[in-house]
């Protein structure tokens, strides 16, 4: 169900407050985690994005626009993708400032510590930073409830 309703979201992403409409309120998402980009041998940068704690597990998230920050970072280059069971069904990008939109769901049930998300990406100039704005960002559990650590 959370891959339905997450898939509905990621079909209009561009519609502000999609998740708001589907479970209420946003969540504290306290529980998230951002690791420091670090380059790779090719050159290129990752960041992986964590989730730790989360009693209930999530299945989804969502990270609406403006919710994903980056800085020095070649948008063209930006690249989301799944980990630890996690699908990137929808992502979006705008040029400055550097901000991602994107839908991320677990078909086969909820984690409750682990990756999410990866991004890869080049940077544009000096170093490279990523941010989440915790107003920006709805996790769903397996149920379809929003999740608060």
């Amino acid at each position: 169900m959370a891959l339905l309703l997450l898939g509905l979201c990621a079909i209009s992403v561009s519609l502000p407050g999609c998740f708001d409409r589907l479970f209420g309120p946003e969540s504290d998402i306290s529980g998230l985690t951002v690791t420091t980009p670090s380059q790779q041998s090719d050159g290129g940068w990752t960041v992986l994005i964590s989730v730790r704690g989360m009693s209930d597990g999530i299945a989804g998230i969502l990270i609406e626009e403006g919710g994903l920050v980056a800085e020095n970072v070649h948008l063209g280059t930006l690249a989301a993708s799944g980990a630890n069971g996690f699908l990137v069904t929808a992502q979006a990008f705008d040029d400055a400032p550097a901000q991602a939109t994107l839908v991320a769901v677990r078909p086969t049930g909820a984690v409750t510590d682990g990756k999410v998300l990866k991004l890869t990406f080049r940077s544009s100039g000096g170093d490279p930073e990523i941010s989440l704005d915790p107003s920006r960002v709805i996790l769903a559990n397996e149920r379809n409830e929003i999740v608060t650590p």
